[in-house]
């Protein structure tokens, strides 16, 4: 339903100068369709740039998310006009069959384009203010209905071409392509920022770089080229080192380096005490594997966090031998002064306990 309506474009003076007709698109459901899939397009821009350009992983949290948010509207504020200058329409109108145009069916130029954005922000998306954003939505697609022109729309042409049914499954495909697109950038995301063969100083970066991710611990630790840990001034508000696995510093990184080139790399911890419970060092496994198996060219950041296993096997206590990715992974374990009770090793009482590990990554020749 397209209805057209007539604006009176006004002289400095206040004297009408002539009468512009604009046209009302009456869908409004398939305009915020529309926008919406628009938005989801310069999300994933957004996260390729962020993830892959910049190597920013932010924790998930309200303003972080509110900040992309506002991004995004950046983003589409500055790429929509152009996309109405050359071409018309944007992606999501344009499989909606939905066309922007002056009333004598000339494109808009960049400035017309931007000056309508400005409106979209303001009046349809209400400043992308959480909330205030929903109830801007419900009143503009209320106001189509009624069959009023929307404020950003005055003195344009909006058109739609049809309402086939075609166009609502091509949609449909579009969303889930970008639905599945975000998910492919978010996993391979996971991996280190180093891939393919490592030097000392590669690998190193690999494991800082995961350590800069959310929830990864040793805010306050870095690796260097040797495998060693060393502190660092860490001046951002509420970090702190942690690892459940030590009490001290995690162990060394021992690597094994032919032709300038990293094959291996492990880590052994020998421990005899009283009354503590056998740890598996999870976090240092994972840091491990994350920053070496990771940069295999071969491995992909799904197969790798969920086509592996390798969450239900950094858990295991016991000795187990693995192969991702053409790495070989062994974990030799020798322990003894412990109860098995289910999954867990509890300490036997009145004895010492002792516990001796060998984690180790090697690259099959």
């Amino acid at each position: 339903m397209t209805e057209a309506t007539t604006t009176q474009i006004m002289a400095d003076d206040g004297k009408p100068v002539k009468e512009v007709e604009s046209t009302v698109v009456g869908h409004p459901w398939r305009r915020l369709i529309a926008r919406s899939f628009d938005q989801s397009l310069y999300g994933i821009l957004w996260a390729a740039i962020h993830y892959f350009i910049i190597r920013w992983h932010p924790p998930n949290h309200f303003l972080i998310n509110l900040l992309d948010s506002y991004i995004i509207l950046g983003m589409m504020m500055v790429i929509e006009p152009a996309l109405l200058a050359f071409w018309g329409t944007t992606p999501g109108k344009f499989i909606f069959g939905l066309e922007i145009r002056n009333t004598d069916g000339s494109l808009l130029t960049y400035k017309q384009g931007f000056s309508r954005m400005l409106g979209v922000f303001a009046k349809g998306l209400g400043y992308g203010i959480p909330i205030y954003n929903l109830v801007r939505c419900w009143r503009s697609s209320e106001a189509t209905l009624q069959g009023e022109v929307l404020e950003w729309d005055e003195g344009l042409s909006y058109q739609l071409k049809d309402t086939r049914q075609l166009r609502g499954w091509i949609m449909a495909i579009a969303y889930v392509t970008v639905l599945a697109s975000a998910f492919w950038i978010i996993m391979q995301a996971q991996l280190p920022v180093h891939r393919g063969d490592l030097t000392p100083e590669t690998y190193a970066a690999n494991v800082n770089d995961m350590l800069t991710r959310p929830n990864r611990g040793a805010w306050s630790r870095r690796m260097t080229a040797t495998g060693e840990w060393v502190e660092i001034e860490d001046h951002r508000p509420n970090r702190y080192y942690f690892d459940f696995d030590f009490d001290g510093p995690p162990p060394k990184h021992e690597l094994t380096v032919e032709n300038g080139v990293v094959t291996g790399v492990s880590f052994e911890v020998e421990r005899t005490d009283t009354d503590f419970w056998q740890p598996t060092y999870s976090h240092q496994k994972e840091l491990m594997v994350m920053a070496f198996v990771g940069a295999q060219k071969n491995v992909s950041g799904y197969g790798l966090i969920f086509g592996s296993g390798l969450q239900e096997m950094l858990s295991q206590r016991d000795s187990y031998a693995r192969e991702i990715a053409g790495v070989r992974i062994t974990n030799e374990v020798t322990r003894s002064g412990f109860d098995q009770v289910g999954v867990r090793s509890i300490p036997k009482e009145g004895q010492e306990q002792y516990h001796h590990v060998i984690f180790r990554l090697e690259k099959i020749k």
